[in-house]
Parts: structure tokens; C-alpha cells; sequence
């Protein structure tokens, strides 16, 4: 019975208890009054004012009953157990109203989870409760009242701990009831709009959220993870078999979870169904995430790994990105290994690499080598960084054990390709570094600093060794199973020796017909561009390194590159016929290669001239690391009066500028103070940032390195670098049997001449040239089945018949090893055995030989004579350095005096105006040399019929007046074009008088009688009538 005057709300809410006597009996369910459930909730849902007044009561009720329960008051339990399922009911029928009710409702369960979190089915009724409001609520009331804001953190964070909770006295049973409860309140939690509402409290949350979610996936197998999460990828619902149906509705329909305790039947959850549920509730937090707030949940992760040490067990690691990226929506997966990089790059650098920087480097590599597609990703400012924190870590640690991580991070960047250039980029990427460091060393350590040296190997080392992996799995899906750099071996029927046999001709790939002499096929479409041979021509000095694990690092690179980026030709003898390349194409293929239009051939000139450099030179590394003698100093000085750079007497490359260098400019070239030539004595050069520029640098330094091979002293080179020659030189005419022929047997030959000037009294003088002999001999094995020359094979078998001298290399190292710390074994020649040597060949019978074989003729389209002149050319390191950069074609340049006025005035007008030679000559308006002068004329006398009047096109002009004058200007200036030779004025580019003194003295353009520019000797212009012969033309 209610007292007298008992508010109706206080009424209704105390009929929904069952009577005092009948609350224990009540269980186990202690569900309220059905029938006055109903009237409580049918009078608050059209009552939304009395909503409060009812959540108020409801909440001392709860509060009261929570302390008594504390106390063992198992009536008092049993009666709080109702109120929750009362206010669970509010929740669910008033869910328009909810906001009314929230703050009583949260102070409620706040209050109850402190005083009873043990009772696990009080807690779970509280989690019931929760997750309706979850369910039914917009959010908008968490971050705006501060309140409810603060206990619904405390909630979160109470569940988030009963999530941790460890057995007591080894019950398992319970432990998994009470994690899955508090999963259950947290999967509410997380697929709950109040998550997402408020971009503060969303951090908030999270960093309460994941670390429960963690602990549990830390603690379980690799093995139940994957079976795990292999079911919740076929059936992604939010709620694991012990939690009731979830929304998969519209908020009005919604249907709240119910949590129970156990399910009845069974005899309890096992530690696979805890893992279920945290990966539900995993999927539903990361699949409705956004990049910003997949950020937010990795940084939330990375706390949760420090203050756990989580780092040291890096297999849990790599699977948790996986698993991360893997349910990302698509759009912001390249969040995941974007804020892998940013977190490695944050963290401190020690000497010693920490557990957090190994664990991010594995995670960095499983990301990109997973079969997960990514999108939007930055592998540019990735790949920087890596370079950044590969110089960081050398800096501090030349041998760090982190070195070989962050090389294969590097390398996984090729198992993802986004677009057709990204190999090409990231590699040209790659090289540029390398280009800087092997000229200045790394940042802050400069090379003349003591430890400098070092430094700069082992960051050589690791971004060569980032290139290899990087071009290796970029065609791991398309080349077999082999370790990379290893040749395709044939194996000889008459003689089985692994030195004896050669690798076999190229399978057929696509090339450009524009650029190769062999005929095309059409393979698959490739996935990527190839690494351009400009952008490698760059790293070619690399092969002449001082240091040997640069050199045995770089060999390794390069036999890479030529059998997986370089154009393919069709091997010879091929029997499918190719009607597209008729005989015009193929010698327009061969002019390319004589003349260095080809890249891969400039490309392979330079790569010849390293390599006899390598195999002669008494001193590799760096040309400055001493200083040269005044002589050899001023040879390097740059000529560039007549716009030619002399690197020497005898290597010169020709670069035209597109305006002339000033004076000021021409004078500190050649004049160069002491303290910059100071610090070339002890730093090496800069490289020049253009294309042309770093070209010249890569020739002029092998240069340098080729003025010590006429030396007395004995070359440098190990019998481990004669080994890596033979197999590059084999790779080269293996795959590129044309363009090895054109430009790299004139090299072979060379390197035979010279190694008969050996001093055949030193032991290791004749050890040296019987290695020289062999390379040479396996070399014309490899060009004769290329060419199936038979002649050809069968002396080079026969002089191979001995024992081979040469040692194994180690550049055949499995493509798993991208980087090994370990410094390689290099084998000397002090190491070798004295043998029986070999018989080398005579190189003329060899030359004439190939150019009398019947397949270099067709192939080539030359004769034998014109083939046997190309073969038997006096080869130099010089010769082979000045074909490597691009000359300017001698049809550019425009000369003599029947030619078009326009073409002839271009070279002299290019330094004012710098126009295009080729726009000039494109040129199709009918705009002459005449609308120039009248324009630097000002057209004084300019009115409206001068407006109309049309210019003359230089196509209408006269020809014939032009030659008359044209002979006319060089008779009158044949005296001063000598003193002009000699006095060079400079430009003024702000004055148009120099280019109306251009004009007059070509003589280009009418002439009229007041004109300021009429020159001096023509008084009058040409007409038809001729004057008298009696009559002289000055006074008299």
C-alpha cells in the first residue's frame, strides 16, 4: 500500500517489483511485473516530461539496493537486479526520449559496476542495460554533457577491465564468462554512434578499448588467431554465439543485445570463444573507421604494445597490421602502413636497435608483402623515409642489426605495383641517393671525418641492396624460382665443367623497334616500366669502389638489372618470322647504336669502361681522395668558350649551353680558389643536378680512375672482381647479343692486349693473366652461342680445356638475403694456385671470324668489311667514356649560305631570346625575318596605313637578293670576323642592338632609305637595273 498523495511516477515504478516476499523466489531470470512493465513504459513513452521524475526515482532504488547487495543482502540483489531490467525497458521503449533518462541511467550503472564488478550476474545485467542504451542512443550526449560524458568513460573503463582479468586460483571457466561479458559491453561500445560523434571522446575511447582488446589476442596462438578469424571473415556479425541478435536495422528498429552469463547445456566458454569475440569486436571497431580514426586506433595500439611490452613478441605483431589492414575499408588502408613509417621514424635512436623498431620494421614489411590491395599510398615519401632512417641509423651504427629490416621495407615496396612507373620512380629514387652519398657521404658524417668512410660503404651497401630486392619482387609473380643474378647455364655435351659452360641466348621478350636491331615479340603486358639505362648509368662508378663489399654488392645489382630491366633481343636463329622490321629499321637500329642514340647502348659504353677500368686500374675509389698533379689538375678545367666542355686532350664531351656562361662564371671555372681546391683534395665532388650534368660526372670520374692504368704498379682488382667481370660481360652478350657485339668486344680485345704486357717474372703478374685469359676466353664461348658461330665455340673449347683458375663468387645469393652484415669473403690472388694457364685466342682471327659469321650480318645489316671496321676499332676507356654521353647531331646546327635565312640568324639569336632551333623550324606562320626588324625599328612612322600593311613570309622572300647580299656582308666583313674572334663582347639580352647588328651582318631583310638599320655598305637596295661600268660607285 502507497502512502496518501504518493506521485503517480513513484506508484507506477513500485508496482513493477514483484511483492517483498517473492523477490528471492523471483530468480533465476528476476524479471519485473510484466503487466505493470507495460503501464510503467506505455505512460513514459506519452509522458515524455515525467521521463526524469521516473529515471530519478529509478536510480535511488538502484543505488540503495546496490549497497545493500554489497553487503551479501540478497533480497536487496534480487531487487536490483529488477530495477536494471526496469531501466533496460526505458531504454528500449523510450529511445526518442533517451537523452532524458541517460544521466541517471549512467550514474546508475557506474555506481552498481563499482560496487558489485565480482558479481558476474549483476554485471552482466548491467551490461545488458548498457548495451541497449548503446544501441538506441545518436551519441550526441556524450562530449556534450559533461556529466554523462564522464560516466559513461567509467563505464567503458570498468568493462574494459574486466576484459584483463586474469583466473583466480586456475578457473579458466570463469575468467572467459567474465571477459565475455565485458566484450559484450564493449562490442555496444563500439558500434555505437557515441563512438564516432565526437572526434575527442573517440580518442578517449579507443585508448580505453584496444588495450582490452589486445590482451586477449597477445595471449592466444597464432594458429587459433587464423581459425578465428577466418570464421568472423565468413560470418562478420558483431556478437559472438553467447551474445543475443544486435541491429542490423535502422535505429527505430533496432533490437538491443541480451548478455547472459552462460548458455544453458553447455559447460562453459573456452579461450577460442573469448578470441571470437574480441575479434568481432576488433572488425566492428576497424571496418567503420576512417583514415584519421584508423590512425587513432594504431597510436592507441602502439601505447598499448609499450606499456606491455608487446614489442617483443613481433610474430603477434605483424599478424595485428595484417589483420588491420586487411579490414580496413579499401580508401584508408594506407593509413596502416603510412603510420607504421611516421611511428618508426618518431621513435629514439640508440645505438642498438629497441624491440619497437624491430617489431615496426617486420610490421612495415608484412603490410606490403601481404596479398591485401592498398590504395592511395605515398611510396615515394615512404621510401624517403626509409632512406632517411637507413642514414640515421648507419650515423650512429655502421653495423646495426636493424640495416637488413629496413632494406627489406625497402624492397617489399615492388609487391604492390599502383601505377606503371613506381618501380622506375622509387629506383630513380634509390640511385639519386646513392648518386649523393657516394659524392658527399651521408648527413652528418661527411667523408672527412674518420668514420666517414665507413659510413658512406655501409649506406652504399644497404640502398644497392634495397634496388636488387626492389626490382626482384617486382617480377617475383612473373620469373621462376632462382637466385638472383644467376645465369641460365647450358651445359655443353662434349664437356661438363661449371666454368666451361656459358649461359644460353635470351628468351624472347618485347623491345622497341626504334631502338633495337632484333626483331620484337608481344608478350603479356607487362606490370610496370622499366628502370630506364639513363638513370643507371649514374651508379656505374659503383664497379670501381675502393672498398670490395661495395663492389661484390653493386655486381650483384647490376647482373639484376641487365637480365631483368635491359630490352631483351630475339636470340638468334629464331625461326618465327618477323615481317615489321624490314631492312630501313634495322639499319636505322645499328646507325642508333654507333652513333650513342641508344641509351642501353651509351649505358652499356660506360658499363665496358668501368669494367676495364676495374680489371687495369692500379687504384680504384674515389679520384679525389688525392691530390693530382698540376698537370692532370689543369686537364679537368673547363673549356667552355666555343660552348664545349674539354674534360681533357683526350676525352672530350661536347655540351652546347643554352646561353652562354658569363664572364664572371668563366673565370672562377678556370680560376678556382685554394680553399675549394682544399676541399677537393679530401671530399669528393658534387654531382651535377641536371641529367646531362651527372653523365659527364660519371664519365669524367672513371676517367680520372683510367689515368692510373699505364701505371707501374700492379692493378687493384681481386681475382673475385675478375670473376664478377666474367659473369657481367656473359650476362651482357647473353641478353644483348647485338649491342654487346657492337660495343663490347672492341673492350674484350683491349683487355687481351693489355694483359700481355703483364711482367710474366712476378708470380701474381702471371696468376693475373692467366684469370684475364680465362675471362676473355669464357667471353668469346659466350658471344660464339650466341651468335652459333661454331667456329668460334670450338676455340674458345678448345683453349678452355685446363682447370679453371677462376674462384666462385658469392653474387648468387639467394633473393631471400637481401643484406648481410657480415663483410664477404674476397678471394686474392695470392689464395690462387699457379696452373697450367690458358692458350688465348688471336683476336684478329676472332674479329674476322665474327664478321665473316653469316648471323651478325643479318642481324646487324652490315657487311663483313663494314662489320670487321666497327669490331677492329682501337678501343680506350676514352673512346668507350665519349660514346656514353649524347652528342649533338651535326643537323642542328645549320651552316653554310643556301639555307633558309630563318635557320641561319637561329644560332645567333639562341643566347637572347633562347628559343627552340626545332620551333623555328616547326614554324608555320607567315611571319618573316622582316616583322623582327620593324619591331626593333619601333616603326617611327607608324600609321594606319602602315597597320594594315601585311609582313612578308620568309617563304616569299627573295632568294636571290639574299645570296647577293649574303656574299656582299662576308666580302665587306672578312677582316673584322677575325678581331671578333678574338674580342668576345657579351651578350645584352636587354638591348635590341646586338640584334640588329646580327641582322646587318648577315644581311637578312629589306633595306630602306631613311631606315636606322640600313647597313653602311649597301647605300641602295637591288634592282634589276645594272649600273654602268663607267661610272664608279663613289665620288670622285
Amino acid at each position: 500500500m502507497h502512502l496518501p498523495l504518493t506521485p503517480q511516477h513513484v506508484i507506477l515504478v513500485s508496482a513493477c517489483y514483484p511483492p517483498s516476499g517473492a523477490l528471492l523466489t523471483s530468480g533465476p531470470e528476476f524479471k519485473p511485473n510484466s503487466q505493470e512493465l507495460s503501464r510503467l513504459t506505455y505512460y513514459a513513452s506519452n509522458h515524455p516530461g515525467k521521463i526524469t521524475k521516473l529515471s530519478n526515482e529509478l536510480q535511488k532504488r538502484i543505488l540503495n539496493d546496490s549497497r545493500k547487495a554489497q553487503a551479501r543482502n540478497m533480497k536487496s540483489r534480487a531487487s536490483l537486479l529488477v530495477g536494471l531490467a526496469i531501466f533496460q525497458a526505458l531504454a528500449s521503449e523510450c529511445r526518442r526520449d533517451l537523452a532524458l533518462l541517460s544521466a541517471s541511467l549512467m550514474a546508475s550503472l557506474d555506481k552498481t559496476l563499482l560496487l558489485l564488478s565480482t558479481d558476474l550476474e549483476v554485471t552482466a545485467r548491467v551490461a545488458s542495460v548498457f548495451t541497449a542504451w548503446t544501441t538506441y542512443t545518436d551519441g550526441h550526449i556524450v562530449g556534450g554533457d559533461a556529466s554523462v560524458t564522464r560516466d559513461y568513460l567509467s563505464i567503458v573503463r570498468r568493462f574494459a577491465s574486466m576484459c584483463m582479468v586474469e583466473a583466480r586460483k586456475g578457473d579458466q571457466e570463469e575468467r572467459n564468462r567474465t571477459r565475455l561479458i565485458g566484450l559484450g559491453a564493449l562490442t555496444g561500445a563500439v558500434t555505437s554512434p557515441a563512438l564516432y560523434n565526437s572526434w575527442t571522446e573517440f580518442k578517449n575511447q579507443v585508448s580505453i578499448v584496444t588495450p582490452a582488446l589486445l590482451l586477449t589476442l597477445q595471449q592466444a596462438g597464432i594458429e587459433v588467431l587464423n581459425e578465428e578469424a577466418e570464421i568472423v571473415k565468413m560470418n562478420p556479425s558483431p556478437f559472438s554465439p553467447y551474445l543475443a541478435e544486435f541491429r542490423a536495422r535502422p535505429t527505430a528498429k533496432r533490437r538491443a543485445a541480451s548478455i547472459h552469463v552462460h548458455i544453458d547445456g553447455d559447460k562453459g566458454p573456452s579461450m577460442g570463444d573469448v578470441t571470437n569475440a574480441t575479434l568481432r569486436a576488433l572488425f566492428c571497431l576497424v571496418s567503420q573507421s576512417n583514415d584519421n580514426q584508423v590512425g587513432a586506433i594504431l597510436e592507441a595500439v602502439f601505447n598499448s604494445f609499450q606499456e606491455r611490452r608487446g614489442w617483443e613478441d613481433i610474430e603477434h605483431c605483424c599478424w595485428i597490421a595484417q589483420i588491420a589492414v586487411q579490414w580496413t575499408q579499401y580508401p584508408y588502408r594506407y593509413t596502416v602502413p603510412t603510420r607504421l613509417v611516421e611511428r618508426l621514424m618518431e621513435a629514439r635512436d640508440d645505438k642498438m636497435p629497441s624491440p619497437l623498431q624491430r617489431a615496426l620494421a617486420a610490421m612495415i614489411k608484412t603490410v606490403f608483402t601481404s596479398p591485401n590491395p592498398l590504395n592511395n599510398l605515398s611510396t615515394s615519401d615512404i621510401i624517403s623515409n626509409l632512406i632517411t632512417l637507413i642514414f640515421r641509423r648507419v650515423a650512429i651504427n655502421p653495423t646495426d642489426p636493424l640495416l637488413p629490416n629496413l632494406v627489406e621495407c625497402i624492397a617489399s615496396l615492388g609487391e604492390h605495383i599502383f601505377y606503371a612507373d613506381q618501380i622506375q620512380d622509387l629506383a630513380c629514387e634509390l640511385i639519386s641517393r646513392l648518386v649523393t652519398v657516394e659524392a658527399n657521404g651521408i648527413p652528418g658524417k661527411p667523408l672527412h671525418t674518420p668514420d666517414g668512410e665507413l659510413c658512406r660503404r655501409e649506406a652504399t651497401r644497404c640502398l644497392v641492396a634495397g634496388l636488387v630486392g626492389l626490382m626482384h619482387v617486382a617480377d617475383k609473380p612473373n620469373e621462376p624460382e632462382r637466385p638472383i643474378g644467376a645465369l641460365d647455364i647450358k651445359v655443353d655435351d662434349r664437356k661438363e665443367s661449371k666454368y666451361g659452360s656459358v649461359p644460353a641466348v635470351a628468351e624472347p621478350s618485347s623491345v622497341d623497334s626504334k631502338t633495337s636491331t632484333v626483331s620484337p615479340v608481344h608478350p603479356s603486358i607487362p606490370r610496370r616500366s622499366k628502370i630506364p639505362p639513363e638513370a643507371w648509368q649514374d651508379t656505374l662508378t659503383l664497379l670501381c669502389d675502393a672498398d670490395y663489399a661495395v663492389r661484390e654488392e653493386y655486381s650483384r645489382a647490376l647482373l639484376t638489372f641487365l637480365r631483368s630491366e635491359t630490352p631483351k633481343e630475339r636470340p638468334v636463329g629464331d625461326s618465327e618470322p618477323n615481317l615489321s622490321v624490314g631492312p630501313v629499321a634495322r639499319a636505322q637500329g645499328v646507325s642508333s647504336i654507333l652513333n650513342g642514340d641508344d641509351a642501353t647502348t651509351r649505358c652499356l659504353n660506360t658499363l665496358h669502361a668501368a669494367l676495364f677500368v676495374l680489371a687495369t686500374s692500379s687504384s680504384l675509389g674515389s679520384p679525389t681522395s688525392s691530390t693530382p698533379s698540376g698537370s692532370h689538375r689543369s686537364s679537368l678545367r673547363a673549356d667552355t668558350s666555343n660552348g664545349t666542355m674539354n674534360v681533357n686532350a683526350n676525352f672530350n664531351v661536347n655540351i652546347i649551353p643554352s646561353t652562354p656562361p658569363t664572364e664572371d662564371a668563366s673565370n672562377s671555372a678556370e680560376a678556382p680558389s685554394e680553399g675549394s681546391q682544399q676541399s677537393s683534395a679530401s671530399q669528393r665532388r658534387s654531382m651535377t643536378i641536371t641529367p646531362q650534368g651527372r653523365k659527364l660526372a660519371v664519365a669524367q670520374r672513371l676517367q680520372d680512375q683510367a689515368h692510373a692504368i699505364g701505371s707501374a704498379a700492379a692493378p687493384a682488382a681481386s681475382a673475385s672482381d675478375y670473376s664478377h667481370i666474367m659473369h657481367i660481360l656473359c650476362t651482357v652478350h647473353e641478353h644483348m647479343p647485338c649491342r654487346g657485339l657492337l660495343t663490347g668486344v672492341p673492350m674484350v680485345v683491349a683487355l687481351q692486349r693489355n694483359a700481355k704486357i703483364a711482367n710474366d717474372e712476378d708470380k701474381f703478374a702471371r696468376i693475373r693473366k692467366m684469370v684475364v685469359t680465362e675471362v676473355v676466353l669464357r667471353t668469346w664461348l659466350v658471344i660464339g652461342r650466341s651468335w652459333q658461330c661454331d667456329t668460334l665455340v670450338n676455340l674458345a673449347e678448345q683453349s678452355l680445356l685446363n682447370e679453371a683458375i677462376l674462384p666462385e663468387t658469392s653474387i648468387f645469393a639467394s633473393p631471400d638475403e637481401v643484406l648481410s652484415l657480415d663483410r664477404p669473403t674476397c678471394i686474392d690472388f695470392d689464395q690462387l694456385n699457379e696452373a697450367r694457364g690458358f692458350t688465348p685466342l688471336d683476336t684478329d682471327v676472332v674479329i674476322a671470324t665474327l664478321a665473316a659469321n653469316r648471323n651478325t650480318q643479318v642481324a646487324l645489316g652490315l657487311d663483313e668489311q663494314t662489320l670487321l671496321k666497327c669490331l677492329a676499332v682501337q678501343w680506350t676507356p676514352e673512346y668507350g667514356l665519349k660514346n656514353s654521353v649524347p652528342r649533338p647531331h651535326g643537323h642542328d646546327i645549320p651552316r653554310g649560305d643556301g639555307i633558309n635565312p630563318v635557320l641561319k640568324i637561329s644560332p645567333a639569336l639562341m643566347h637572347i631570346e633562347n628559343l627552340s632551333l626545332q620551333s623555328l623550324t616547326r614554324s608555320t606562320r607567315g611571319v618573316g625575318v622582316n616583322d623582327l626588324r620593324d619591331a626593333l625599328e619601333g616603326r617611327s612612322g607608324m600609321s594606319s596605313s602602315a597597320l594594315v600593311q601585311t609582313a612578308p613570309s620568309v617563304s616569299s622572300y627573295d632568294y636571290a637578293a639574299y645570296s647577293i647580299r649574303s656574299s656582299e656582308v662576308r666580302q665587306n666583313d672578312s677582316g673584322r670576323s677575325s678581331r671578333a674572334a678574338r674580342v668576345k663582347q657579351p651578350f645584352n639580352k636587354d638591348s635590341p642592338n646586338e640584334v640588329r647588328d646580327v641582322l646587318n651582318r648577315l644581311g637578312i631583310g629589306p633595306k630602306r632609305a631613311n631606315s636606322p638599320l640600313k647597313p653602311s655598305h649597301l647605300n641602295t637596295r637591288h634592282s634589276n637595273t645594272r649600273p654602268s661600268t663607267l661610272v664608279p660607285p663613289y665620288k670622285t
